[in-house]
């Protein structure tokens, strides 16, 4: 079950990138950290029937399949550190594609609902500037200012490692 495809949360994914690249016109490539990562976090904000209950669209939602793969990658050593993955290469990231994806998200998720005001200013500046700035670099040092990236590491991990997966997963 927690591997079928959403066809609804396709679309949303894709959508995340058709405005993404509206957004940001111009022949740049964008880190696939945040494009992937926010693709993702719009796909399981589709509308849901469970059970013959309609549930509406929610943004936030958690996304199992990619729960269930950053968890054991974290577990075992295996993630990439965050320093690391916003300036990854959309080859290099492409290169590990299950866990890149499953940490995309993740950190999508983590910095959006984080309680610490500063990790949660982090995706929505990055969107904000890189708007008027395709020079990458300068738009994730925007992004990440004032953040001690070793402290952000650490709690991204423990948030990682606390997530709980479904019943049954």
């Amino acid at each position: 079950e927690i591997m079928k495809i959403d066809i609804l949360g396709c679309a949303a994914h894709e959508g995340w990138h058709q405005y993404f690249s509206w957004l940001v016109v111009s022949m740049v490539t964008l880190p696939s950290w945040i494009n992937e990562g926010m693709g993702d976090y719009f796909y399981p904000a589709a509308p849901k029937k469970v059970k013959g209950r309609k549930i509406p669209a929610v943004l936030g939602r958690a996304f199992p399949m990619r729960m269930m793969v950053i968890k054991r990658a974290v577990e075992a050593g295996n993630h990439v550190p965050v320093k690391e993955i916003i300036h990854y290469s959309q080859r290099d990231y492409y290169g590990n594609p299950s866990v890149c994806y499953a940490e995309g998200w993740a950190l999508c998720q983590f910095l959006l609902h984080s309680k610490n005001k500063k990790y949660k200013k982090v995706v929505p500046t990055f969107i904000k500037v890189v708007a008027n700035d395709t020079n990458m670099e300068d738009v994730t040092k925007k992004a990440f200012k004032g953040i001690d990236m070793d402290k952000l590491e650490e709690d991204f991990v423990a948030w990682v490692k606390a997530l709980e997966l479904p019943a049954g997963k």
